[in-house]
């Protein structure tokens, strides 16, 4: 077993070595750009079922029976397939599977429950 001043000899050795490399630096020219806005941007697809049972797209009400198409068309734009589902907790079950279905069949592939 070695002595204790041996170990902390070590040490001192050690971090004198360690912070005499970083010191050693190389300078670099990094080349500069410019940044440019992302026209790309998608916005998400948030379907919400309020509390009286109507159905809204980004805040928009939209019956029942026009979702498949509406989804339809906005999901064609997306690369990720992603529906954000919004309900409350008076939804009734049947119809959150309900939009949920709809929303597979009209190509979502992720979703986001929310809660």
């Amino acid at each position: 077993m070695a002595p204790l001043i041996d170990v902390v000899f070590l040490l001192l050795i050690f971090f004198m070595l360690t912070f005499a490399v970083l010191g050693q630096a190389m300078d670099v020219t990094l080349p500069q750009g410019e940044a440019q806005a992302d026209a790309s941007v998608e916005e998400d697809i948030n379907v919400m079922i309020d509390r009286e049972g109507i159905l809204r797209i980004n805040g928009q009400a939209i019956a029942m029976a026009d979702l498949k198409t509406e989804l339809e068309t906005r999901l064609e734009k997306k690369k990720d397939k992603l529906v954000n589902l919004e309900s409350y907790g008076t939804t009734r079950v049947e119809v959150f599977t309900t939009v949920l279905d709809i929303s597979r069949q009209a190509g979502a592939k992720n979703f986001n429950i929310i809660r």
